[in-house]
């Protein structure tokens, strides 16, 4: 097996966002978000569990109460719930 190495110049990570985790917990389950912020300074979270699970808020807890809303959507989509 061959593994490849990315070079990033010092540039690229001194622009890079950081990225952060966070527990939440909806309908009776947890959930792990991964929260960063983009390039308009909105804070964007991805549920890694869902798929195509995500959502945006200018603040964190815009985007905590945009992301249980998601969920919820995510989780009926795949019928868990009704």
């Amino acid at each position: 097996m061959t593994q490849s190495r990315q070079t990033v110049s010092a540039a690229e990570v001194a622009e890079a966002r950081p990225v952060y985790q966070a527990g939440l917990e909806t309908t009776g389950r947890a959930f792990y978000v991964v929260i960063e912020r983009d390039e308009d300074d909105f804070y964007v979270g991805e549920i890694p569990q869902l798929r195509a699970c995500y959502s945006q808020g200018k603040t964190l807890d815009e985007l905590m109460s945009n992301i249980k809303e998601v969920i919820d959507l995510c989780l009926e989509r795949e019928g868990v719930l009704p």
